[in-house]
């Protein structure tokens, strides 16, 4: 696990206890070193839907810059800043980009050219999150390969405000449960497919 404010590789993970020695945190568990840290109540917040979640406790450490956080298991779609979207058929590729700052933003780039530039509502941020939680993507698979077709890739890229990121990448295969994750950017895919793009990103 690589951290996220340092880019050390030198991390451990964080076990709770409700007590624990202070002059002896770090202990060897199974050949790895794990820190402990004295349990504390876990904090709540508002999930992008506005629903109450009760969030984690940091579980990992960086013995580096000493600084705790969490690992991507233990992040969820609140917590995404950016996803980026790229289908690649036969010579054009397709590069979508959501973007979720202070006004999230939505990117549209076909063969590197920038063709449109937007605001995202809120609603439309909404569906797009919703879409990344209910296809339970942290179940996926990091590769789709299917070596007898030659008709298209995707990758799928979500990036965390914590500074992790995580890749998913296909050739010529889906999960089962694409239908549900691409719902949520069908609207804006839709506006600038001349292609019929959605139709041929399918299980062969």
């Amino acid at each position: 696990m690589t951290c996220p404010y340092c880019n050390s590789k030198d991390t451990t993970s964080v076990i709770y206890l409700y007590r624990y020695n202070d002059n002896n945190t770090f202990i060897k568990k199974n050949n790895d070193e794990v820190k402990y840290s004295e349990r504390k109540r876990k904090p709540k917040r508002l999930n992008y839907d506005g629903t109450l979640i009760t969030d984690h406790n940091h579980n990992k450490y960086c013995n580096k810059c000493h600084k705790s956080f969490n690992s991507i298991e233990n992040l969820y779609a609140v917590d995404i800043s950016k996803i980026t979207l790229v289908f690649m058929l036969s010579k054009a590729r397709y590069k979508y980009e959501f973007i979720f700052d202070d006004k999230p933003t939505f990117l549209f780039k076909k063969n590197y050219q920038l063709i449109n530039q937007e605001i995202i509502t809120n609603k439309d941020k909404i569906k797009i999150l919703d879409s990344i939680t209910n296809s339970k993507i942290n179940f996926w698979n990091k590769e789709y390969i299917n070596k007898d077709y030659d008709n298209y890739k995707w990758i799928l890229k979500l990036e965390y405000y914590n500074g992790l990121s995580e890749c998913f990448n296909g050739h010529d295969m889906i999960p089962n449960n694409w239908n549900i994750f691409i719902n949520g950017f069908k609207n804006f895919i839709n506006r600038y497919d001349e292609d019929n793009l959605l139709r041929k990103i399918k299980n062969n």
